[in-house]
This record gives C-alpha cells, sequence and structure tokens, in this order.
C-alpha cells in the first residue's frame, strides 16, 4: 500500500511539472506571437529550442523516475515501512557499534551474581588485571605466553615475597620442537594481520622459549612453583584462570571475552575449567630443565646455559640467530624484568 502511495506521489510530481512547463510555453507563446506579429515561421523558429529543451527535460525526469522512484518505491513497499521508518534504521546502524559496550556492561550488570560473562574488547586487558591482582594461581592454555611473561610472571613473583608464600603457575605452550604446530599458529597470525613482531617461524619459537626462560628466571628468584607443559595441537583459542575467574578468548589482544566467575552462583563452568586444564596438561609432555636458571641476571650466557640444560631438542644445538632472538625478546622492554627483580 505505501508503495503505490509513493509510486502516486512521484507521478503527481510529473504532472505538476508538466502543468507549469505548459503555462510557460502560454505564456512564451503570445509573448512571441506578439513580438513576431504572428509570423508563424519566425515563431516557430523562436520557441523550438524551448520546446526541445522542455521534451529533454521531461525525458530525463521520467528516466530517473524509473531508476531512482521505482527500486526506492519497491523497497519502501516490500520492507512495509515509511520513508521515516528506514532513515530511522540507518541511524541506528550506525550507533550500533558505540552502543554495543554499554548493551554488554548492561548484560553484566543485570546478571552480575551469574557465573558467565560477556566482557567487552575494551575491557578485556583491565578484567585480566582484576584477576591477576590478589590470586594465588595463574594457570594458562596459549601458544607462546607473551603476556604471561610480561605480566603474570612478574606480579606472581613479586607477591610470593612480598606476602612470603607460594604462588602457583602452570602453561601450557605450543612445542618450539614441532615445527608444523609452530607454522599453524604463525600462519593463523598472518590470516588475522596480527603478527605483533612475529614475522617468521623461527620468531614463534624464539617467544616460546623466551617465556620457559623467563618463567625459570623468576622462579630462582622468588617463591613461585613453575610447571610448563608443550602442546602439538593449535587452537585459536585461550584460556586463563586465575583464583577469581576463568577467561576465554581468542589469540588476537583487542577482541571481547568469555569470564567464568568462581565462587559465584552457578559457578559449575569455572569449575570445570579447572578440570578441563588439568585434564589437558596431564595429556602433555612437561618442560624439563636439569639446572634451572643459575645466572644471577638475564645475560646471552645465562640463557644459552638454562637452555642447554632442558629436554627441548632445538635448544641442544642452539643457533646464535636463535639465541640473539630469544635474549631480545626477554629484556624487552628495556630492563623490564631486571626493574621488577630490584623492586623485589
Amino acid at each position: 500500500m505505501k508503495g503505490r502511495n509513493t509510486n502516486l506521489i512521484f507521478t503527481s510530481i510529473i504532472v505538476i511539472l508538466l502543468l507549469f512547463l505548459l503555462v510557460a510555453l502560454f505564456f512564451l507563446f503570445n509573448s512571441k506571437v506578439f513580438s513576431f506579429n504572428k509570423d508563424v515561421s519566425s515563431l516557430i523558429e523562436a520557441i523550438f529550442p524551448e520546446i526541445i529543451g522542455t521534451v529533454f527535460g521531461l525525458v530525463i525526469f521520467y528516466v530517473l523516475f524509473l531508476i531512482i522512484g521505482k527500486p526506492f518505491s519497491s523497497l519502501v513497499e516490500n520492507d512495509g515501512n515509511s520513508i521515516d521508518d528506514i532513515l530511522n534504521k540507518i541511524d541506528n546502524i550506525e550507533r550500533l557499534e558505540s552502543d554495543s559496550s554499554q548493551i554488554i556492561k548492561a548484560i553484566n550488570n543485570k546478571f552480575s551474581n551469574y557465573s558467565v560473562q560477556f566482557i567487552d574488547k575494551t575491557d578485556t586487558e583491565s578484567k585480566h588485571l582484576w584477576a591477576l591482582k590478589d590470586t594465588k594461581y595463574w594457570y594458562s592454555n596459549g601458544h607462546i605466553g607473551r603476556w604471561i611473561r610480561f605480566q603474570v610472571i612478574p606480579h606472581l613473583a613479586k607477591k610470593s615475597i612480598e606476602e612470603m608464600a607460594r604462588r602457583d603457575l602452570k602453561i601450557i605452550l605450543l612445542n618450539p620442537d614441532n615445527e608444523q604446530v609452530c607454522k599453524e599458529y604463525w600462519n593463523y597470525r598472518l590470516k588475522i594481520e596480527s603478527t605483533e613482531g612475529i614475522f617468521t617461524i623461527l620468531d614463534v619459537k624464539a617467544e616460546i622459549l623466551s617465556t620457559i626462560t623467563i618463567s625459570y628466571f623468576y622462579k630462582s628468584k622468588s617463591n613461585i612453583d613453575v610447571s610448563i607443559y608443550l602442546n602439538n595441537v593449535f587452537s585459536v583459542f585461550r584460556e586463563d584462570i586465575s583464583s577469581k575467574a576463568t577467561f576465554r578468548t581468542l589469540i588476537r589482544k583487542d577482541c571481547p571475552a568469555i569470564m567464568y566467575l568462581s565462587g559465584s552462583n552457578n559457578g559449575e563452568f569455572y569449575n570445570a575449567s579447572l578440570s578441563d586444564f588439568d585434564f589437558a596438561r596431564k595429556k602433555l609432555a612437561e618442560f624439563d630443565s636439569v639446572d634451572g636458571y643459575q645466572a644471577k641476571e638475564l645475560t646471552k650466557e645465562g640463557i644459552k646455559a638454562f637452555l642447554l640444560s632442558t629436554n627441548i631438542v632445538i635448544c641442544k644445538n642452539l643457533p646464535d640467530d636463535l639465541l640473539d632472538n630469544i635474549f631480545k625478546r626477554c629484556t624487552v622492554p628495556t630492563n623490564h624484568h631486571r626493574k621488577i627483580i630490584m623492586n623485589i
């Protein structure tokens, strides 16, 4: 019905314009008759351009009507909405992204006592830091462990000394000896255009070995218990567990997360995540180091000596380019870990 009304509007516009042009031609005709003293040939010669222009204008308007008017009226008819409704929908779509975080927060406020919450991408890291603050343990089933290396491990080490209490760290990482799984991870980073300093498969291995090195470096300086497991299967998901919550998210750091709260009503998802992590790690080979990290600081010689004492095959004959890569990643940001160790 509304579509037919729109057709009627366009038709009415054409009729009005046509009447207007006819009136204009009438006055023009009278003017020409008077001016040329009813000389018909001179009259036709004078008004011929106006007639051609009028006809051409009507043709152009009709073509525009066929191109724009009918499809537009069909859209209105099929959708069953007025023009104002369509404009409102467009406006709502433009506001949707900006409103998404508020919607998620509103849902979380409504169901704050439930065990499962959705975390907007803008709040993912802050929620992780909240969960890290007072936790007694951190379990991570991930890939290269970069965030674990720079946030979790130093924090647990510092707290273990300040409170003179043990902290437990368990990490599942990709197996650096498995070329295929490292390649799958690297290819996925390329696919999502989120390389973040990982440009080769060697970089992937260097990241993993850097996380292992930093774990044992802090273990030698504090009261944290470290267990590392090597995974031969790649997954795009990662999971982090503290005594407050479990976070299930993706490789990208700017993505939303699902959070399972502990100690909440219906906290079975959190409890299940603990059991699932325990099942997963027991199926994997555990990383082992005969001597641990012996050097007092993070030096290239100390890192090399530590890695040579491990059960990782590629470390038995450690290439210089890989060692340089590991050393760089262990000490960037500049002196990050040295400053933390000095403070604790």
